[in-house]
């Protein structure tokens, strides 16, 4: 749980980084190429039927050296009755296969049936001999519309493989993931069609690396140097994934009900798509219709949000955003370890509502640090609204308490939500955890002048200033260089002082300020020689930094 970021030396808890080794399981997929590789390897020395028993033998000694898990026995058993009826020149039945490997396993060992790795491995098998090739032959429709057929079947054969197979032993296998394992992957498509296509090289490399080995130990260190980029594409490959926001998502509850409901409904579903499509009822093809658009919608939108989520996380860089809000001033501070600071709200709720929505991954619903930094209405008015929408750690404010119909709002809400808002004082410094560090500068009766750094860089937001109280702040030594500045009151007139802007030394002045206004000439000319940017004009505008580098982004 996030706790609330507290004055310094109080750090938000954040997980510490656990790191897990990876485990490679023998499925099928590892069998078939052991059989493709042995049976290949025996026709051209022995050839014909004499290699089938060679083959056999060697698939079982492998199946034994692998540990003989449930689903390597039934991927052996299968692959030798497709062996066996090869070559006896009889056609091959992947049902009957599967269902006489399942037979045997079962009247060995009966407690196998119970076996959570023979269940998923007969469920994928079974996805596999029913919706492959339906979803192959749909795909390569598809494409036809758009490319050559030869093309397209080249593209579905490239790609199908990895993508369509592992497809059609998800739909049989998901449920059975979820029920005993609590959660299922939403990148384990993406990973095997990343990770399977170097699995053979891993295979048929690292098994004759350890057979070299066995020989001698320079010829197998040899071999093992030429399968070792395959292996560490694949532990890359799946550590890059793993890390992929939601990359697994937790089911919490997953009862036997719901377990044999999704398999009898995708079994009447799989029955009615084979029937020949004239003797369907007009009904079932109406509702079949409207359930592939509703589906199509709900991917759609799921694939959105993820892709939201995902272009939203942290990336190691602290992002400061400068909403464009209207007239007013909203920011939004990001740290490396993904907590979340907003200093003030513009003038409208329904502004900073929109705008927080476009900067927070969607899941996100907790703000760490609300800083009301001054009470004026074109910089409190927005914050009324984030209650109902998001949860509230921590608040400040800052400024004498104002009289406006937002600012009661304001305190009534954090009041009858139990958050007792801190006073601001000058020498506050707030932990924003990952080295990110606010200060209160100065607090006025208009507002406070707040400091954020990270690493050699520093962003400085004067809020309610004007240009006496800048000139004392100067020269008093309290202002110190800064990459980024916020204008204050929005480059109206008397809001800045030289003399601070020489402490500052800002190399980007951000104005925040609503259409069809425009800060004052004698504002704009202080600020000659220097970045100007406009929230009127540039829309948000945001900066990212590593603590050395600065980016900046603008929403226009």
């Amino acid at each position: 749980m996030r706790q609330k970021p507290s004055v310094i030396n109080r750090k938000i808890d954040t997980p510490v980084e656990i790191r897990h080794p990876i485990c490679f399981r023998i499925c099928g997929f590892n069998v078939s190429i052991i059989v493709k590789v042995f049976a290949s390897l025996f026709r051209r020395i022995v050839g014909g039927k004499r290699s089938i028993p060679l083959t056999i033998a060697a698939v079982a000694f492998y199946t034994v050296l692998a540990g003989a898990d449930a689903s390597v026995v039934r991927a052996a058993l299968m692959g030798g009755l497709v062996l066996l009826s090869d070559g006896f020149h009889r056609p091959s039945n992947g049902l009957a296969s599967l269902a006489a490997a399942a037979f045997l396993m079962t009247a060995f060992n009966p407690g196998a049936l119970w076996d959570v790795g023979f269940q998923l491995s007969v469920a994928a098998t079974l996805g596999l001999i029913i919706y492959a090739e339906p979803f192959t032959r749909a795909a390569t429709n598809v494409l036809t519309r758009i490319a050559p057929q030869d093309t397209a079947q080249w593209i579905v054969g490239a790609v199908g493989e990895f993508s369509l197979l592992t497809l059609a032993a998800q739909i049989t296998t998901l449920p059975l993931i979820a029920f005993y394992f609590h959660q299922i992957s939403i990148v384990s498509l993406v990973a095997n069609v990343v990770v399977l296509p170097v699995q053979p090289q891993v295979m048929i490399l690292g098994g004759l690396a350890a057979i070299g080995a066995m020989i001698a130990k320079p010829l197998g260190a040899i071999l093992f140097w030429l399968a070792w980029p395959s292996v560490t594409f694949t532990i890359a490959a799946v550590e890059l994934l793993a890390q992929v926001p939601l990359a697994t998502i937790p089911i919490d509850r997953f009862p036997v009900a719901a377990l044999f409901g999704i398999y009898t409904a995708l079994i009447g579903l799989t029955w009615l798509a084979v029937r020949d499509p004239s003797r369907r009822p007009p009904w079932i093809t109406s509702a079949a219709a409207w359930a592939s658009s509703a589906a199509l919608g709900v991917v759609a939108i799921g694939a959105l949000a993820a892709w939201n989520i995902y272009l939203h996380q942290p990336n190691g860089k602290l992002r400061v955003t400068f909403f464009d809000v209207g007239h007013g001033d909203a920011i939004l501070i990001q740290t490396p370890s993904g907590q979340y600071a907003l200093i003030d709200g513009g003038p409208s709720p329904n502004a900073l509502a929109e705008s927080l929505g476009r900067a927070l991954p969607a899941n996100e619903r907790t703000l760490d640090l609300v800083f009301a930094a001054s009470p004026q209405p074109d910089r409190l008015g927005g914050l009324p609204g984030l209650f109902g929408r998001y949860t509230i750690l921590q608040a400040v404010s800052a400024g004498e308490a104002g009289r406006s119909s937002a600012y009661r709002e304001w305190a009534d809400g954090l009041s009858s939500r139990g958050i007792a808002p801190l006073a601001a004082e000058n020498g506050q410094r707030f932990d924003l955890g990952s080295g990110a560090i606010l200060s209160v500068i100065d607090v006025r009766d208009e507002g406070a002048t707040l400091r954020l750094d990270y690493g050699q860089a520093a962003f400085l937001f004067p809020i309610g200033l004007d240009a006496k109280a800048a000139t004392e702040l100067a020269a008093s030594g309290l202002i110190a260089p800064a990459a980024v500045l916020l204008a204050p009151d929005h480059g109206n007139a008397n809001s800045m002082s030289m003399l601070f802007l020489d402490a500052a030394q800002p190399r980007a002045i951000v104005i925040a300020i609503g259409a069809g206004n425009s800060p004052k000439a004698q504002t704009m000319k202080l600020f000659e020689g220097r970045t100007v940017l406009r929230t009127d004009e540039r829309g948000a505008i945001s900066f990212a930094t590593d603590g050395k580098q600065l980016w900046v982004e603008a929403e226009r």
